[in-house]
């Protein structure tokens, strides 16, 4: 019990983590998050070492999340939650530019929740979590090449969603 105990301990931030950029609802992430590790549970002595262990626990975090997602046939994105990571917090006292970075922060937000699950898993996966591209076509089981073809479009699907409510600047 105590090798699940650390497994917990070093992953677990990083599991909600991405739940939480995946959905912006803290209570749903940590719902999610217990869900991938009572499932790492229950799944550990069927590891058999062919990938990392971060890896595997993705993968058991993305397969979890996506029957979230089938479950309720709708994207899990919320309103009420704020950007955090995704643009660095301001560190002026100007109200003008903490008012552009807050426009900023929503229309990232915005334009996020609009991208599939595909795109949104594998920007945070690479971006946020700085996984590799081999990590992230074991945990998606596509291959490198794909990964990278659809890290490429993701981004720039993200460029011009967010250039359209930016309003084509």
């Amino acid at each position: 019990m105590k090798q699940i105990e650390d497994i917990y301990n070093k992953f677990h931030k990083q599991i909600f983590g991405y739940f939480y950029h995946l959905t912006y609802n803290s209570d749903l992430a940590s719902e999610l998050t217990q869900e991938t590790f009572y499932q790492v549970i229950i799944s550990i002595p069927r590891f058999k070492g062919n990938s990392k262990l971060s890896t595997w626990i993705y993968s058991i975090a993305r397969n979890t999340y996506l029957k979230k997602i089938k479950k309720e046939s709708k994207y899990l994105l919320t309103e009420e939650k704020d950007l955090h990571n995704l643009i660095p917090p301001d560190k002026t006292n100007d109200p003008e530019f903490i008012l552009e970075q807050q426009e900023d922060k929503q229309k990232i937000k915005q334009v996020f929740s609009r991208l599939s699950e595909n795109y949104a898993s594998i920007l945070i996966l690479r971006d946020k979590n700085g996984l590799s591209y081999k990590e992230i076509s074991q945990i998606t089981g596509m291959s490198d090449s794909s990964v990278k073809v659809t890290l490429f479009r993701a981004r720039q699907k993200f460029k011009e969603l967010y250039s359209q409510d930016k309003g084509g600047e």
